[in-house]
């Protein structure tokens, strides 16, 4: 990684900042003693960010990103064939304040290609998958959003903003054709996916300071051509293709999404050196198709939770319990998820040495050894979460 950047005033821009990754990705998978799987994946990213000087009272920044990926994976479990992603964008994002109120306005073009390598012309024929070697597909999509935050008073603000995007369908979506052990799935690719496209609101409240914080916000959002893995029949794919795995599809559904959150903070003790604080949290999502009113599939329930926290000089400790409840809104082929609760806790003593800090620390995760099956997971029904656990550590910060 590179990371730098102009601090001085320069032409019209009051600073840059540039940073710069490469990487070079490689795993194997076992079956047995025996390599079964390699995957490997070579890419890189840039982006450059030039905050502009101020027009007037209108105050922001413009950029440019790059990113290019070279995948492969050779083996019994190939998923997607290999291929290359190559992405071009240009952006802003532009803020003007005038008395309480907070105008955004951004702005986002990208330019996105996939090229196949060599595809295995053995593959079996599926209806939706079209792939060929050194097949390109290429796509521009533009994103936009605005929105505005007001301040009544300093501790709180009420933000609205209204968002329009697009975004290219990826290798995998469009060319998958093969086992996925990791989620016991045959995925399959649809070769003729578009843009899929999102217009949504969103409104949030937020109070910053008192003996009563936190945020509450909600969302609706409109999709075209919402892009999902959907089970298909058990009579579209022999097994003799499958092996067992259950046969997914990506496919594209016009959707609408719509929920909200909460996190709300009760500062019960306050002081300098001892704090003492309740939070209570909740969230919960609505998802569906539009054009059958079906719900859409691995969704997560209705959740809340509360959690207690101590805090002074030296100690840190806290308590928590998060309940998810039944999950009965399900796509055909699902199964309803029972619901749960997790009870979790730590204990976090500093010590001080000069310019070291030592952190030791215990934490307990689902202390109660509750069975808790997520139902946005594939494997919820073969591999729920982990049972009671406890882990105990030194940090060390300088």
């Amino acid at each position: 990684d590179l990371d730098g950047g102009i601090t001085e005033p320069f032409g019209p821009f009051r600073s840059a900042t540039l940073h710069f990754g490469y990487s070079r990705y490689r795993h194997s998978e076992l079956d047995g003693p025996d390599v079964a799987t390699t995957f490997n994946n070579r890419a890189w990213e840039g982006r450059i960010e030039l905050p502009h000087a101020a027009i007037g009272p209108v105050t922001g920044t413009i950029g440019l990103q790059s990113s290019f990926s070279d995948f492969s994976a050779v083996g019994e479990e190939v998923v997607t064939p290999p291929s290359r992603t190559a992405s071009n964008a240009v952006f802003m994002l532009e803020e003007l304040k005038h008395g309480p109120v907070t105008y955004q306005f951004g702005a986002r073009y990208d330019s996105a290609s996939v090229r196949l390598g060599e595809v295995d012309p053995e593959l079996p024929s599926i209806p939706g998958y079209d792939a060929t070697s050194n097949e390109k597909k290429t796509f521009g999509s533009v994103s936009a959003s605005l929105g505005a935050v007001y301040y009544p008073t300093p501790d709180y603000s009420l933000g609205v903003s209204l968002a329009f995007s697009e975004r290219a369908p990826t290798a995998q979506e469009l060319f998958s054709n093969g086992p996925h052990g990791g989620t016991d799935a045959y995925e399959v690719g649809t070769g003729g996916l578009g843009l899929e496209r999102s217009l949504g609101l969103d409104v949030s409240l937020r109070k910053r300071a008192g003996a009563i914080t936190g945020s509450v916000s909600g969302f609706v959002n409109r999709f075209e051509n919402y892009i999902f893995e959907q089970r298909l029949g058990a009579d579209v794919l022999p097994a003799s293709v499958t092996d067992g795995l259950t046969p997914y599809q990506f496919a594209a559904r016009d959707a609408l999404f719509y929920g909200a959150e909460a996190e709300v903070t009760l500062h019960l003790v306050d002081r300098p050196n001892h704090r003492v604080h309740l939070t209570l949290l909740s969230d919960f999502v609505h998802a569906e198709q539009t054009t059958d009113h079906v719900p859409l599939p691995r969704m997560p329930p209705v959740r809340v939770g509360v959690r207690l926290d101590y805090e002074d000089a030296r100690w840190n400790a806290g308590v928590e319990l998060r309940h998810a409840y039944r999950q009965n809104r399900f796509d055909a082929g699902e199964t309803s998820t029972a619901d749960y609760t997790l009870l979790n806790a730590s204990v976090i003593y500093l010590l001080p040495a000069g310019r070291l800090n030592y952190q030791l620390f215990v934490r307990g995760d689902n202390l109660a050894n509750a069975e808790a099956r997520v139902a946005t997971s594939f494997l919820k029904d073969l591999a729920p979460l982990p049972g009671r656990g406890v882990s105990a550590g030194l940090r060390l910060r300088f």
